[in-house]
């Protein structure tokens, strides 16, 4: 099973609330590309994506160049292929603290 698929049903068993709407790898090429990038973020805006799981070795330069375009509440990033066995992240919900 490819790790993104393991990591979606382990989210899912872990929080049977869970929506996801959607599911997509872009390639290294597209996410090195402004113009496909800002594809990419318009698409996800028009999903109406809440949370953006940004699995790439890009994704934190990604996140910071385009993730305002996609109107996402939050974006997390993390690479896939370094993450060994699936791994699920840790969210923390409720106020954020500003410091």
């Amino acid at each position: 099973m490819p790790p993104d698929r393991a990591l979606l049903w382990r989210l899912k068993a872990q929080r049977p609330g869970i929506r996801f709407v959607g599911r997509w790898a872009p390639t290294r090429a597209q996410l090195s590309s402004a113009e496909q990038s800002l594809r990419i973020a318009a698409e996800v805006r028009e999903a109406g994506a809440d949370v953006v799981f940004v699995g790439s070795p890009l994704a934190g330069d990604w996140i910071a160049r385009y993730g305002i375009r996609t109107g996402a509440g939050a974006l997390l990033a993390f690479d896939i292929a370094d993450a060994g066995p699936p791994a699920v992240p840790q969210l923390r919900t409720g106020p954020a603290r500003r410091r």
